[in-house]
Formats: C-alpha cells, structure tokens, sequence
C-alpha cells in the first residue's frame, strides 16, 4: 500500500473559525433545485477565487499562489520512496470551476476543476524502482502537471456541536485526477551521473502515462487538502439552514 503524509506550513483549523455566516461577498444557494444551485454556486466561485488566492487570514486560508508544502511523502514500501521537501504548487491562479453538483438525500457535494498546470517545484529524495528501473538521488526536481481535469467529492455530515447544535462538517473526501500531459525533472540523479540522470528523465517522459498511475497522489493528496480546507472554511460549524436556501 502507498501511504501519504502532508504537511502544511500553515495549518487550517475550521474549529476555530468564530463566524457562524456566510462570508458577505457570497450569496447563499438554493439546494431545492439542482440546476439552480449549481449556476449560483458557479456564480460565487468566480467571486471567491479571486479573494483567497493570496490567502484569508480570517478564514484561515494560506496564501495559494503558490502553495507551500512543507513535506509530502511517497512510500510503496520496498518498491519505491520518495520524499519531496519545501515544495511549491504554482499555478492555482488558473483554476476554472466546470461543474457544480449536489445529492440533497446522499448530502454528497462534487465539483469539477481544470487548470492550465499544477507543477511542483522543490527538492527530492529517491530510492527504489519507477515500473522497472532502479533509481536514487537528491536535489532539486520538479512536476508539472498539464491541463488537470479534477473532479472533488466530499459529504456535508450533519454532527453536533458543544452547544447541542446541527452543523455542517467537510467528510470522505476524495479526488479523480486525469492529465493531458505530465513531465517530470530530477537533477542529480545517481549519485550526479549525467548520462544516467538524463536516460532516467527521459524514461519517464517516454513513458508519463504509466508512471502517473503511482505519482499521481503527489498532486491528489495536497489538492484534496486544500479543496476541503477551502470548502471548510466557508461550511464547517454551519447550520444548513445558514448555508443554504430550500432545505
């Protein structure tokens, strides 16, 4: 099994967001009609993205352009480890929201995301084998991610707050990731072996499509993360009745 660790420099913690509202500059949506709500939601988005792409301190919202990410590790047990340090995501400027729906009986909340490219951008650790070559180094790297299309799916769980109240909280989250193209830069590789570094590199340009199927958590893990202390941000300790209309 691969196991994956995340680390923010800034942490988000919805439980101690104070505001029990909806943000002025957002107008709350209708659940009662599905097409309805998703054009509202869409409508807010475009309004939101702006506003929190460098950050919300009183939402609690990091700077996003870029993302740091302390330490995300990648580990498929005797096959391959990789650990990427003080890491940049650049490119969630070019976010664009596609597709809003919502399952009032499953309570089931999905968006759909493309951007232009996610890349990261830091330094690596490498020891193991990519499909079936041996490969270790150190230095820097980077990721980039072409076009992602990314589809984000999560619950809106009804619990009970301290004062015996029905809130609203972020749950089972998860995310489907597809790329036009993905390409990737090691420095350093074997020991600083130029030839071998440069044939690795190739390789896994040449062969991007099934080498993603075991990198792709690197891009799925922080940005299931960030959508969800985003999207808690604005809905966790919420009363549905304050989210939404129609309920």
């Amino acid at each position: 099994m691969i196991s994956y660790i995340l680390l923010f420099c800034i942490l988000i913690s919805s439980s101690t967001i104070e505001s029990k509202v909806l943000p002025k500059y957002i107008s709350k949506c209708s659940i009662a009609n599905a097409d309805e709500f998703s054009k509202c939601v869409l409508k807010n988005s475009k309004k939101i993205v702006p506003l929190i792409l460098n950050g919300d301190k009183n939402l609690k919202i990091p700077n996003l352009n870029p993302l740091f990410i302390e330490i995300l590790q990648l580990d498929s047990g005797s096959s391959l480890n990789l650990t990427l340090l003080n890491q940049t995501i650049r490119g969630m400027p070019t976010v664009n929201i596609k597709s809003v729906t919502y399952n009032k009986d499953s309570r089931q909340l999905q968006f759909g995301y493309e951007f232009d490219n996610l890349r990261l951008d830091g330094q690596y650790a490498i020891n193991g084998k990519i499909l079936i070559l041996p490969v270790v180094g150190n230095g820097k790297g980077f990721i980039d991610f072409q076009k992602p299309k990314l589809v984000y799916t999560c619950n809106l769980d009804i619990i009970e707050n301290k004062k015996g109240v029905e809130v609203i909280r972020i749950a089972n989250a998860s995310l489907k990731a597809d790329f036009d193209k993905v390409v990737f830069y090691m420095e350093n590789l074997f020991n600083g072996n130029k030839a071998l570094g440069d044939e690795m590199n190739k390789f896994l340009n040449d062969n991007w499509k099934e080498v993603i199927t075991e990198f792709q958590e690197l891009v799925k893990s922080p940005m299931t993360t960030v959508f969800s202390n985003i999207l808690g941000a604005f809905l966790n300790d919420l009363t549905y009745d304050a989210a939404f209309d129609g309920v």
